[in-house]
């Protein structure tokens, strides 16, 4: 069966999250007490309600995750059940999370529960989440709060970090963030933190991880590598609360980049003493070794190509001309006689031939010397691979050397850590003490305050007890001496015994009266009192407050009256002294604000009994100097003031009191408890 707590759980749930007005209706009785810092409403039947929560809702409709952090309890009637939850009230993103206390009164209706009373204090802001925001503002890195529950991912807080890397407003970052939680991360970073914040919401215990990631801008021109650290704030059953810490790094490289450059710089200068040591180009540096290597061989080349190029134009040159005189012989041998074509040809044909051998020795030549630049060139080649081996291993000896100094740079990075972990871990350690020490000390104080403040308000009481004694005192034994004064003077016998019977009549009710104001005396208002079961008689409760109250009324010209419904049931069981110390604090104010010729009237009532009990309502009324409305609301919150010491009464008993009052009008006080009936 759901408890008395649960049950005010899932109320304040659907009152302050879900915002639905039949959801939070189903919660209530039909005939509530509903007290809000500025009024209080007696809300008497569904549609009262229904209205009442509708502008409720419409004066703040915005919602609210509940965050219960305290509960107290306190035993009430056997079908009543008190409750106190202290509530954080926790908006979308957490800018303005808000504090307030809910009193609840649980009555049990068969085998649950219905809210017959609800007391709302004001809602004030958490001072130490502004403190923690403030500091977080201040830092140089990233802040993002998250919580995951499966795969819901929802962000509750970022830094102005964010805002100024990636160049967008506060509004856009979390609307951005609102659709995708990691949308300044690239799509390969993303995978990842979705992958990673998955695993740590289903384990126990999540250990802290860290990991490279890169932020992209809103536009995604400008990449900013971050070292990215993820915590687990805390686990609530599937909940769990994430937060992560940015940390740019773009500083670091650019040292480890000028350190590179720098050991580069120092390695090179070292080759050339080396160079020039082992005697090997004493005048040039490597890359003027370089240079000229390359210069020979593109020289060695073009030569080459030109020569070949000569040769094939002077053998084209040669075999043109050939060809013009052989086609010149012959036209000459036509025109010979037949015995000088042997000798012409034979002729032609050897210079030809002579011709020929001279073209092949040149094409021989240029051959040669082609073969000679390849040789050269070959040779160039040989040692530029050489340079080229040097060079290789010259960077492999760089990154070996970059390689150590980034894990050197990176042990110095943990052991800067670790010291600050350790230097964060001792300052929580000594805020913790001094927070420990003020909390004690504050307690201490509001401890000495109460203690003071109980001493004064039993002080004051004692002293109205014997102020009401004597008033009894002073009212009976007026009464008995009117008796006497008239039997004096009496005749007739049975006039004379009607007299006698009514001072002794008078006489013996003092003891009970007096027994009556001996044990108001003895309530304590400060401490909580326990639930009375005393049998007892409306009608005899109101006949001494009539007795105590009325000879200060006709002191000071006062029409005081008491009236009692007719039919209503006299007998019950319950708490007499409370409520009689309850009807005496609230006259005794009406008397202290009437003026002379006023009237105060205590009328009793009420309702049909229902399995053994019924609701009583006594309205105590009076034509005063009334109450201005800006002090209705804070009417019961003095711990010296009567009203505030019957209030605490009445509450004790399960009951409730509504004032309703106009300056210069007079006031009205309606005490509303229940009461199990007596035998008749």
């Amino acid at each position: 069966m759901q408890s008395a707590i649960d049950f005010g759980k899932n109320f304040l749930n659907s009152f302050f999250n879900k915002k639905d007005v039949d959801a939070v209706s189903t919660f209530l009785a039909d005939d509530i007490i509903w007290i809000t810092p500025n009024e209080i409403r007696h809300l008497r039947s569904v549609r009262s309600i229904h209205e009442f929560l509708r502008e409720a809702i419409q004066e703040d409709p915005k919602v609210y995750n509940v965050d219960i952090a305290s509960i107290r309890s306190a035993p009430g009637l056997e079908t009543t059940t008190i409750a106190v939850f202290d509530v954080n009230l926790i908006p979308k993103h957490e800018e303005s999370s808000i504090n307030i206390r809910c009193t609840l009164a649980f009555h049990r209706e068969g085998v649950g529960f219905e809210i017959v009373y609800v007391g709302m204090s004001r809602k004030y802001l958490r001072t130490d989440v502004e403190q923690i925001r403030s500091f977080a503002e201040a830092l140089p890195c990233g802040i993002m709060t998250l919580t995951t529950q499966g795969n819901d991912i929802r962000v509750m807080y970022v830094n102005g970090w964010f805002f100024r890397k990636l160049g967008m407003e506060e509004a856009a970052v979390y609307e951005r963030m609102d659709q995708n939680a990691f949308f300044m991360l690239k799509q390969e970073d993303q995978k990842r933190m979705i992958t990673l914040t998955g695993e740590m919401s289903v384990l126990k215990k999540p250990k802290p991880l860290s990991m490279q990631v890169t932020l992209q801008d809103k536009d995604g021109k400008n990449a900013i590598p971050c070292h990215m650290s993820v915590n687990a704030a805390y686990k609530d059953g599937s909940r769990t609360v994430l937060y992560l810490i940015f940390d740019e790094i773009s500083d670091v490289m650019q040292q480890v980049e000028r350190d590179r450059k720098k050991e580069a710089r120092l390695q090179k200068e070292k080759l050339a003493q080396k160079a020039e040591n082992s005697g090997k180009n004493s005048e040039k540096s490597m890359e003027e070794m370089e240079a000229r290597a390359r210069e020979q061989v593109e020289e060695a080349v073009r030569l080459a190509k030109a020569e070949s190029e000569a040769a094939e134009k002077l053998i084209k040159e040669k075999l043109g001309q050939a060809e013009k005189e052989k086609k010149a012989a012959v036209e000459k041998t036509r025109r010979s006689v037949s015995d000088q074509f042997s000798k012409a040809w034979k002729e032609e044909k050897q210079k030809h031939a002579e011709s020929l051998a001279s073209l092949e020795k040149e094409l021989a030549a240029a051959q040669k010397a082609a073969e000679e630049a390849a040789v050269a060139r070959k040779a160039l080649e040989e040692k530029l691979s050489t340079l080229e081996t040097r060079k290789q291993q010259s960077e492999r000896e760089y990154q070996d050397r970059i390689l150590k100094l980034e894990w050197e740079v990176s042990g110095a990075e943990k052991k800067a850590q670790q010291d600050l972990e350790q230097e964060k871990k001792r300052k929580a350690e000594l805020e913790g003490v001094v927070l420990g020490l003020q909390k004690d000390l504050s307690r201490t104080e509001l401890s000495l305050k109460k203690k003071e403040t109980d001493q004064r308000v039993l002080s004051k009481e004692k002293d109205k007890s014997i102020l009401r004694m004597e008033s009894l005192l002073q009212g009976q034994m007026g009464s008995i001496q009117s008796a006497a004064r008239m039997s004096q003077g009496e005749r007739n016998p049975d006039k004379l015994r009607e007299q006698m019977e009514k001072i002794v009549k008078t006489a013996a009710s003092m003891p009970d009266y007096m027994s009556d104001l001996a044990a108001i005396s003895k309530l304590n208002p400060n401490e909580r009192m326990p639930a009375a079961q005393d049998h007892f008689s409306v009608k005899s409760c109101l006949d001494l407050v009539r007795l105590v109250i009325w000879p200060r009324c006709r002191q000071k010209g006062i029409i005081f009256s008491v009236e009692m419904t007719e039919g209503m049931p006299d007998s019950v069981i319950g708490g007499k002294a409370g409520l009689e110390l309850a009807f005496l604090c609230i006259l005794e104010n009406a008397v202290e604000n009437t003026a002379s010729g006023g009237t105060i009237t205590l009328t009793a009532s009420s309702d049909a009994p229902v399995r053994g009990s019924a609701y009583y309502h006594f309205r105590i009324e009076d034509n005063g100097c009334g109450i201005s409305e800006d002090r209705l609301p804070v009417l019961f919150d003095q711990p010296e003031n009567e009203l505030s010491i019957a209030r605490k009464v009445i509450g004790t008993m399960g009951g409730s009191i509504q004032v309703r009052s106009r300056l210069g009008e007079g006031a009205s006080f309606e005490i509303r408890v229940n009461l199990k009936l007596g035998k008749h």
